[in-house]
């Protein structure tokens, strides 16, 4: 997805920028900083430039892996989680439809 769309897992413990998006679910990258976070149970997602917000989508987690260690301080690390849609009512769904045709780099076939 482009720059400035964000993921919140909720109850607000946990934000990073969107990677990929699509109907199915998406990924999104975050700092980890070792806190313990109580477990999330539902994602809100929000764009910068736009005011789209899709608050409450139901989700389960596929994957969760690190991308990049930073070993100078060894205090974080950055890591990409995946993430699969639950069951969104019909607003939602248009919702999710509308900012992946606004916010998201169309691949080349």
């Amino acid at each position: 997805s482009k720059e400035g769309t964000f993921a919140v897992l909720e109850p607000g413990t946990l934000v990073g920028q969107t990677i990929d998006v699509s109907m199915g679910g998406l990924s999104f990258s975050y700092i980890d900083d070792k806190n313990i976070r109580p477990k999330p149970e539902e994602l809100d997602i929000y764009t910068l430039s736009e005011d789209i917000s899709i608050e409450k989508i139901p989700f389960s987690i596929i994957a969760d892996c690190e991308i990049e260690k930073k070993t100078y301080t060894n205090s974080f690390s950055i890591r990409r989680k995946f993430i699969k849609f639950g069951k969104m009512n019909s607003n939602m769904r248009s919702m999710l439809k509308y900012l992946i045709d606004t916010h998201t780099k169309k691949r080349n076939p």
